[in-house]
C-alpha cells in the first residue's frame, strides 16, 4: 500500500516514461492552464453549437457520478475511437484533435482532485488506443487495469487486502456498464435531443496558440449532489494544441446553485512513446495472491503466457538462524520460513548470466569482477570478489534492453551481516545520468549520493536479497554497497538479474 504521494509518484517514475519535457513542465503546464481558462472569460467566444454534452438522466446513476465526471474529458477520446466512427460532435479543430490523440501510441493523464478547495490526491491513467487497454495507479495505490481486447478482462489490485482480482468486463467496451465510456455511448445516441452549448475561442497558451473548448451544463435539481449541497452546473474546459492538434490540459469544475465551485478536477495529457506493459509495472507485487474469477489462468497481457514461479536455485546455508544483535536502524524482521516463490511470465531467465561488468573499483582485493556472474553462489573461500572501502559500485551490462522483473544479489552469505547503502537501479544510459529507475534504496542518509531510501535494511543469508524489478525496462542494472558490520569492505558473490530482451 502506498503510504503518501511521493510513493505514488515514486511507482508513477518507475516506468521511465518520459511525460515532460522538463522537471518543471507539469507544474507550469497546470499553472499556465488555469491562467488560460481565466483569460477565456476576456473574449467574446464562438458559438459552435445548441448540442448537450450529458445525459442529464445517466447522471443520476450513483455508480457514474464524481469518478466518471473526472475522467470524462479523457474518455470522451477514446471512446470516439474506440465506435471508430463519427466526429461530427465537435468543430473541424477538436476532431482534428480526437483523430491525432487516436494515432499516438499512449497517451499519459495526470488529474488532481479538489473537494472544498483541499487536493485529494492525484491519479495516473494510461491508454494505449491499439490493444484498447487502460491502466489507472490511484492515490491510495489501487491499480486496475481494462482489458477490452479480445480477452475482456479487468484486473483490480487492493493494497489493502493485498489480493489482486481477475474478472470478466460487465459488458463490451470500456469500463463496462458504468463507464464512462458507456455513458458517452448513450449520450452521443442522444446527441441531437440536448440543448446544452459548446464554446470555443484561440488563446496562447506556454507560448503558442491554442483552441480553448468550454462546455457548460446545467443539471435538473435531483441530478447530482455532494453530501448536502447539490450541483446545479457543471463546466467542462479543454486545451488543444494547433499544431500538432492535441489535447494538452483540462478541467472539470462541480458549481453549486450559487456557481461556488465545489470540486474540481485538473488534467494534463502527455503522449510517451511507451507505457506501463502490464499492472506489475505500476506497483503490484508479483507475490500478490491472484483471485481469478474467470476460470482462467492469470495471462501475460502482452502474449496470454502463464505467470509461472522463478526457478531460484539457493546456495548451501552456511550458518543457521538470524542474529538479531545488529544494532542497525530500519532493521526487517527475518521471515521465519522460506521466501514464497516469485512469479514472471514463463520463459523468464537469468539474463545477466556471464555478462560484462564494471565496477568503481576496478581492481578488487580480492577475486575478479566476471565472478559476480559465473552461476557460483556458495559462500566458499574464493567464490566472492571483495573491492574496496566505502561507497563502491558495480554494474552489469545485458547487452540490450530487457524487461527486467526481479534482481537477487548475494552479497556475503557465510555469516550473518548487514550491508549498508543498498541501492538497485536500471537504465538505459550506460553512465547513469538520465533517466534512472531507482528499484531498491536503503541508503538513509543519501551516503551514496543518489538520494535517500526509505528500504529496510536486512541481513545476508543464503537466500540473497530479492529485489521486485516490476517488469522495467533498461539495459544496465547497477548495485551500490556502502561496507557491512563486519567491516568497511563491499562483496559480492553472485547478483541474478531474471528478465527477457525487449523485442
Amino acid at each position: 500500500m502506498f503510504k503518501d504521494e511521493a510513493d505514488l509518484e515514486e511507482i508513477a517514475g518507475r516506468l521511465n516514461i518520459d511525460t515532460a519535457p522538463n522537471p518543471e513542465h507539469r507544474e507550469r503546464l497546470r499553472r499556465e492552464m488555469l491562467s488560460v481558462f481565466n483569460e477565456t472569460k476576456r473574449q467574446p467566444p464562438e458559438q459552435i453549437t445548441p448540442r448537450s454534452v450529458f445525459r442529464r438522466t445517466i447522471m443520476r446513476n450513483p455508480m457514474t457520478k464524481l469518478a466518471t465526471a473526472a475522467g470524462i474529458i479523457i474518455a470522451a477520446l477514446v471512446f470516439i475511437h474506440q465506435l471508430g466512427g463519427s466526429v461530427e460532435v465537435t468543430t473541424a479543430a477538436l476532431a482534428e484533435a480526437i483523430e491525432n490523440t487516436k494515432k499516438m501510441p499512449w497517451m499519459h493523464v495526470i488529474s488532481q482532485r479538489y473537494y472544498d478547495g483541499v487536493e485529494k490526491g492525484i491519479e495516473h491513467r494510461w491508454y494505449h488506443f491499439a490493444s484498447s487497454k487502460e491502466y489507472l495507479l490511484a492515490s491510495n495505490g489501487a491499480v486496475w487495469c481494462w482489458d477490452n481486447s479480445d480477452a475482456q478482462k479487468r484486473y483490480a489490485y487492493d493494497p489493502h487486502a493485498e489480493t489482486l482480482t481477475i474478472s470478466n468486463l460487465p459488458d463490451k467496451g470500456f469500463h463496462g456498464s458504468h463507464s464512462a465510456f458507456s455513458m458517452l455511448k448513450s449520450l452521443l445516441a442522444n446527441w441531437d435531443k440536448q440543448d446544452a452549448t459548446i464554446k470555443m475561442h484561440t488563446d496562447r497558451f506556454e507560448d503558442r496558440d491554442v483552441k480553448i473548448y468550454e462546455i457548460i451544463e446545467t443539471l435538473p435539481d435531483d441530478a447530482m449532489s455532494m453530501g448536502p449541497t447539490v450541483v446545479a452546473t457543471i463546466k467542462y474546459r479543454l486545451v488543444a494544441d494547433i499544431e500538432p492538434p492535441l489535447i494538452v490540459a483540462g478541467r472539470i469544475e462541480h458549481l453549486d446553485e450559487d456557481n461556488e465551485v465545489l470540486a474540481r478536477t485538473e488534467q494534463t495529457m502527455h503522449y510517451p512513446e511507451t507505457g506501463p506493459g502490464n499492472i506489475y509495472a505500476l506497483g503490484v507485487p508479483r507475490t500478490v495472491e491472484v483471485i481469478d474469477k474467470t476460470n482462467h489462468a492469470l495471462a501475460k497481457e502482452a502474449d496470454d503466457s502463464k505467470l509461472v514461479a522463478l526457478g531460484i536455485e539457493l546456495p548451501e546455508p552456511m550458518f543457521e538462524g538470524t542474529p538479531q544483535d545488529f544494532t542497525v536502524a530500519n532493521l526487517e524482521k527475518p521471515l521465519g520460513k522460506p521466501r514464497p516463490p516469485f512469479l514472471a511470465p514463463a520463459g523468464t531467465t537469468n539474463v545477466a548470466r556471464e555478462k560484462p561488468i564494471r565496477a568503481s573499483d576496478e581492481q578488487p582485493v580480492i577475486g575478479e569482477l566476471e565472478m559476480i556472474t559465473d552461476g557460483d553462489k556458495e559462500a566458499a573461500d574464493g567464490c566472492f570478489v571483495e573491492l574496496g572501502p566505502f561507497v563502491q559500485h558495480v554494474t552489469i551490462d545485458l547487452g540490450c534492453e530487457h524487461e527486467i522483473y526481479a534482481i537477487v544479489i548475494w552479497h556475503y552469505h557465510k555469516q550473518a551481516r548487514v550491508y549498508h547503502d543498498v541501492v538497485a537501479q536500471v537504465c538505459n544510459d550506460a553512465d547513469f545520468t538520465e533517466n534512472v529507475t531507482t528499484l531498491f534504496n536503503n541508503d538513509a542518509d543519501n551516503s551514496a549520493g543518489v538520494g535517500v531510501g526509505k528500504d529496510m535494511h536486512y541481513v545476508e543469508t543464503n537466500e540473497g536479497k530479492l529485489i521486485d524489478a516490476k517488469g522495467v525496462r533498461g539495459r544496465y542494472v547497477r548495485l551500490y554497497s556502502n561496507g557491512n558490520t563486519s567491516d568497511d569492505l563491499n562483496h559480492y558473490i553472485e547478483v541474478e538479474v531474471y528478465g527477457e530482451p525487449v523485442e
